[in-house]
């Protein structure tokens, strides 16, 4: 079994400390099998290539899709609108359902915009897509407004000992 990490006691927290890549325990091997899902790995990622210098603009195509996974999961949450809609809205009142749609894409906007300045996945890239998401707009009531001061008030009642395992302390990645 291939080992990916160690676990160390830091004060009273245990953590789960992750192995640098390539793994060297035991090291990452090559078999016949391997060496053609990646010949094909490779050649349907240059086929797609091929494909996205064909459009005009990339970035329209992905955001349709953008658009497209936000109406299926606002769908599964009783939230319904149609392209349609979410692609006028910009020249009409959208209606509650639509502007929750939009608000879904502004929050991935969002996120991506931060982390694209160098922010990595946190906390704080969290939040600020959650208060876009949860935005008040005409029509729209705002929800419930996700904080650190939930997540602080949760852990401090929470006894350490129920939570096994934290994240590791960034200085000791890659150590």
């Amino acid at each position: 079994m291939r080992e990916t990490g160690m676990y160390r006691r830091l004060g009273e927290l245990n953590y789960f400390i992750p192995r640098p890549l390539p793994p060297t325990n035991p090291p990452l091997e090559f078999n016949a099998e391997i060496i053609a899902l990646y010949g094909e790995a490779i050649f349907a990622l240059g086929q797609l290539h091929e494909m996205s210098q064909r459009l005009p603009d990339p970035k329209r195509f992905i955001r349709a899709y953008v658009i497209k996974e936000a109406l299926l999961s606002s769908s599964i949450e009783g939230i319904h609108t149609t392209l349609m809609e979410v692609l006028t809205a910009s020249s009409v009142q959208p209606s509650k359902d639509t502007q929750l749609v939009l608000n879904y894409t502004a929050a991935l906007d969002a996120a991506l915009g931060m982390m694209k300045n160098g922010l990595p996945l946190s906390i704080r890239v969290i939040l600020k897509a959650h208060e876009v998401l949860m935005s008040s707009h005409e029509g729209v009531t705002p929800g419930f407004k996700l904080s650190l001061q939930i997540e602080n008030e949760f852990c401090q009642r929470l006894a350490l000992d129920s939570l096994p395992y934290f994240t590791y302390p960034f200085p000791m990645v890659g150590k």
